[in-house]
């Protein structure tokens, strides 16, 4: 198991912010408590857990009791956004909290990833995943469309940071992860502040 320090605070920053967008996500879609517990967890743990599983690992989710006691704080944080704050899931507090957790985990997937071996492909394709992989499980559970998949400009950040985690690894310098995460988060919050979006294939093929 990584036990790197900075792995741990990212993971932890990760999970508390996933936990918050995804219950928010239930909140909407009108589920009831439990719901919106388990889209919260769900959205929290889902893309770790594939990245343990692709790395071939037992996922970090189950192995200690302090990553659920994060995923739970994320959804009180949420419920206690909801009732003092109108469409909570819109608000600016929720968008960046969506932006650190892309950035957090795509600096998780990151560090799991060079600590497994993998190739650099391997590093960037890992952070990715555990960066949108729970918001995708997410949404199959909404029974819509996975965002990452849409026009919006959200996995794209997710490439960038671990292709940063990469460069900085493979010239030996320091602070990877700090990279890693600030060109993912920065990098969402400025498609989501202009507004960038990628137009559908159907429009590009017309």
């Amino acid at each position: 198991m990584v036990v790197d320090s900075a792995f741990a605070v990212v993971n932890a920053v990760g999970l508390v912010a996933f936990a918050l967008v995804g219950a928010m996500k239930g909140i909407r879609a009108g589920f009831d408590p439990f719901g919106v517990v388990v889209v919260g967890l769900v959205t929290a743990f889902g893309g770790g857990t594939t990245r343990d599983i692709l790395v071939d690992r037992i996922p970090l989710s189950v192995q200690t009791a302090s990553n659920l006691s994060y995923g739970l704080l994320g959804v009180v944080l949420a419920v206690g956004l909801a009732l003092v704050i109108s469409d909570p899931d819109r608000h600016p507090a929720t968008q960046f909290a969506d932006a650190a957790g892309l950035g957090a985990f795509a600096a998780t997937g990151s560090i799991v990833a060079t600590d497994a071996g993998l190739s650099a492909f391997g590093v960037v394709a890992i952070a990715t995943i555990n960066a949108v992989g729970g918001g995708a499980l997410t949404d199959l559970l909404l029974d819509r469309s996975p965002f990452v998949l849409l026009e919006d400009i959200y996995a794209i950040p997710a490439v960038l940071g671990g292709m940063s985690y990469v460069a900085v690894t493979g010239l030996g310098l320091r602070g990877a992860t700090v990279a890693c995460v600030a060109v993912t988060v920065g990098t969402r919050l400025l498609a989501v502040s202009r507004g960038w979006d990628l137009p559908p294939m159907k429009e590009l093929l017309a």
